[in-house]
């Protein structure tokens, strides 16, 4: 059986966090997958990967859940492959989609004409 993780309540890692409980109960109904919350709190705070349960085998995994940097959800992927969980998502996939301008050049031609800009380095700090 395949997997779908999801982050969990910020208090209790036994809870799904409270916007992803729609998508979690339609699992739940589903009932062709397995569910695994972790702290997706302690894992962008902390670099800890704490799971509601551990996995025997190697199983086949979706994410739902937060958006990460893509170098933060490449050391998610390693940490989740020592604990016999494979995302479905590879860290080079995950990146390509990520950032929209690395995906337009595929999408262009069924997507709105972009333009878009690097903002100075100077102004982002003065954003902050």
């Amino acid at each position: 059986m395949k997997i779908i993780l999801f982050p969990s309540d910020y208090f209790d890692i036994n809870k799904v966090d409270e916007s992803f409980k729609n998508e979690y109960e339609a699992v739940l109904s589903n009932g062709n997958f397995e569910i695994l919350l972790f702290s997706y709190d302690e894992w962008i705070a902390e670099g800890k990967l704490k799971l509601n349960y551990k996995v025997d085998t190697m199983t086949d995994t979706i994410y739902r859940g937060w958006m990460m940097k893509p170098e933060i959800y490449k050391d998610f992927y390693c940490e989740l492959q020592k604990k016999n969980i494979q995302l479905m998502t590879a860290p080079n996939e995950y990146e390509k989609f990520h950032y929209f301008p690395n995906i337009y050049p595929e999408l262009e031609e069924n997507t709105a004409i972009l333009n878009w800009r690097k903002i100075p380095q100077k102004c982002l700090s003065m954003m902050m």
